[in-house]
């Protein structure tokens, strides 16, 4: 049960529900994709699958014995050299994940928040900690990150980050050949967003949880306030107003209507920071077959209920899209 958001203290100019119930939320349309999304993307996908893999892992200690942590480090899309992490299963190995993260990064794994005989790939978005380029001085922030290369489609940072998720996956695979058509995708906040660009194309993914999902229908997101990256993209955008065709060929939610497998969101009826129309945009898109909706309170705000409430999305998206897909949990 949520709490009524509008009971939430906060110190924001705005209004982080943005005058929006749950019912409007669920009505939300996206615009339509430009013309040759679909080849465009297709095209992507096949670059980095093109790409020969060429990695080494490092073990890393950590505290929890069942698993063996690595840092991987790989040559991603364009020659550059990216980094991961990567956690083995010492026993038994029942499933895979491809994990995306949020826009402060990721300085490393927590083994000991993984569930028993999961291998996770957790690859770090390029300019981010093990992933740090002299070529990207965004000292992991996001409001820098998100505009890099923005003025061209072919050029644009997000394109990049996803191809280096789908190469992350490939060296997942050659690791453990066994996980072929066993592995599933988690990301929040950004890696919601990235995810569902990364699911909709990548058929090697069987099923997907995206929470809070970013850099959905830009064209109302570039309209209405909001802490973090995006007023970066806004303040660009009103100085450079071209960049709009960059953003719809990376919108979370055109993206979203390409996903074909079982997808569970958690999405936010209060959030500064991803406004929950571009979220539910995003939820919005995928097929009603596809989708389980989890509703939370909030987004990048706490609260008392935070942590009970992601954890039973989380937990009960799983189960469902196990249950989708037959297997056995």
């Amino acid at each position: 049960m949520t709490l009524d958001p509008h009971s939430l203290v906060h110190e924001h100019p705005f209004d982080p529900t943005y005058g929006y119930d749950l019912d409007e939320l669920l009505r939300v349309a996206s615009p339509p994709q430009p013309h040759g999304f679909d080849s465009f993307w297709n095209d992507s996908f096949k670059a980095a699958m093109a790409v020969k893999l060429d990695y080494e892992t490092i073990e890393t200690p950590q505290d929890d014995d069942r698993f063996k942590l690595y840092k991987v480090m790989y040559t991603g899309i364009g020659g550059m050299r990216v980094g991961a992490w990567m956690a083995i299963p010492t026993g038994e190995i029942t499933r895979g994940r491809l994990q995306g993260h949020g826009y402060g990064g990721r300085e490393s794994l927590e083994c000991k928040d993984l569930q028993d005989g999961l291998a996770i790939i957790a690859p770090v978005a390029r300019g981010f900690h093990i992933s740090e380029n002299e070529s990207l001085p965004i000292n992991n922030e996001g409001q820098k990150h998100v505009l890099i290369g923005i003025d061209h489609v072919e050029t644009y940072i997000h394109r990049h980050v996803v191809q280096d998720m789908w190469i992350a996956h490939s060296i997942l695979l050659a690791e453990l050949p066994q996980l072929e058509g066993q592995v599933d995708y988690e990301g929040g906040s950004f890696g919601g967003g990235m995810g569902a660009i990364c699911v909709a194309w990548d058929k090697r993914i069987q099923s997907a949880h995206l929470h809070v999902p970013s850099h959905g229908n830009y064209p109302l997101r570039l309209t209405i306030p909001c802490v973090g990256s995006q007023n970066a993209v806004t303040a660009y955008y009103h100085s450079h107003p071209r960049v709009l065709h960059t953003l719809a060929f990376h919108d979370a939610a055109n993206h979203a209507r390409h996903i074909s497998v079982p997808t569970s969101f958690s999405c936010a009826l209060f959030d500064p920071a991803v406004p929950p129309p571009g979220q539910f945009s995003v939820h919005n898109e995928v097929k009603p077959e596809l989708r389980k909706l989890y509703v939370i309170t909030a987004g990048h705000h706490a609260y008392p209920q935070e942590a009970e409430e992601n954890g039973e999305a989380h937990l009960k998206g799983r189960q469902w899209r196990m249950e989708q897909l037959g297997v056995t949990v």
